[in-house]
């Protein structure tokens, strides 16, 4: 038996005859619930989500401390809203990580975040906006 392998080029290389049995059980189960509910619903509570924390951000936080850098419109974007700071934002950053929100740091001055209408509420939104007015608080001494 020949042992070495050819394999071939690009995206190809990497398919399956067949998915492994537990991860193709658990995709089907996303994909009943996303069915259930139907992306319309889901993207109307995205946009709402996201309008929210945009709202919440501009008004509580404001231009003093971040600018938002994905388009406004909601057409334009999906739930992420990607936050450039005007100051240093490791430990911003730190410290809304021990709060347990979830959302990740590009260096070397935005920290992203994604209102997921799946998973988050609207009190999800405002519980990040009052984490991150306390980090830039806790942090720069000042909202």
């Amino acid at each position: 038996m020949d042992r070495s392998f050819d394999g071939i080029a690009g995206a190809s290389s990497f398919a399956l005859s067949n998915p492994p049995v537990v991860a193709y059980a658990s995709i089907m189960a996303s994909l009943e619930v996303f069915n259930k509910v139907g992306m319309e619903k889901l993207r109307a509570k995205s946009k709402l989500l996201t309008a929210y924390l945009e709202l919440l951000l501009v008004e509580e936080v404001g231009a003093k401390h971040l600018r938002i850098l994905t388009p406004s419109e909601p057409d334009r974007r999906g739930c992420q809203l990607s936050l450039q700071f005007k100051k240093s934002v490791g430990d911003v950053f730190k410290v809304i990580q021990r709060e347990g929100v979830i959302c990740d740091k590009r260096e070397p001055d935005v920290i992203r975040i994604a209102p997921t209408p799946m998973y988050n509420t609207f009190s999800d939104v405002r519980g990040f906006v009052n984490v991150l007015k306390t980090a830039l608080t806790e942090v720069h001494g000042e909202i």
